[in-house]
């Protein structure tokens, strides 16, 4: 008889045959404990896939423990170690286990949009925009009547000053005016280069 602890292929091999077969076993010492036990849930007839997700139901709509009982069945956790140094495990393994979500960003603080300017083009009148996003000024060329397409002009806009603002807003209507067209539109610029 062999006094060598069982391995972890044969502690396996039980455990999937515990489960197979609905059944129990006594925790094997050394290997030859193990091998028996092995050889006699092999002679056990496999119970079904529903036979057991009732008998688990059961057995968990039977325990009348509070949650945070250590009675209590848990499908995705089994318990490891002995007496009072047992602890619980979860049975999915790290590979199988599905990927952490990412932490969600905070939702953006929006500012309330501030109308800056007004011009009018061939296709229709315009309105220029500033509003505050998380702590950064962007202004936006929207159509008035809010149908149609938006164009952001600048993502980053330094309010330090009033100067700036002014002539870029000044400089963006003259350009529209001299094209009949959105200044932001691709063909305007490269037009000009």
């Amino acid at each position: 008889m062999s006094h060598k602890p069982p391995s972890a292929r044969q502690l396996s091999y039980l455990k999937a045959l515990a489960e197979r077969t609905g059944q129990t076993f006594a925790y094997p010492h050394t290997s030859w404990q193990a091998s028996r036990e092995i050889g006699r849930l092999l002679k056990q007839k496999p119970s079904s896939v529903l036979e057991r997700r009732i008998e688990r139901r059961d057995i968990a709509a039977e325990i009348a423990c509070g949650p945070e009982d250590s009675a209590r069945v848990d499908l995705d956790r089994e318990a490891t170690g002995y007496g009072s140094s047992a602890t619980w495990r979860s049975k999915v393994s790290t590979s199988t286990r599905a990927p952490v979500p990412e932490p969600r960003r905070p939702r953006p603080e929006v500012g309330e949009e501030t109308e800056l300017a007004r011009y009018q083009i061939s296709s229709g009148e315009r309105v220029l925009l500033a509003q505050r996003v998380d702590g950064v000024v962007r202004l936006v060329d929207r159509p008035a009547s809010g149908q149609g397409r938006s164009y952001l002009v600048e993502r980053e806009l330094d309010l330090d000053g009033d100067d700036a603002l002014t002539a870029l807003i000044a400089d963006y209507r003259h350009q529209s005016q001299i094209h009949d067209r959105v200044p932001m539109l691709t063909a305007t610029v490269g037009s000009q280069l």
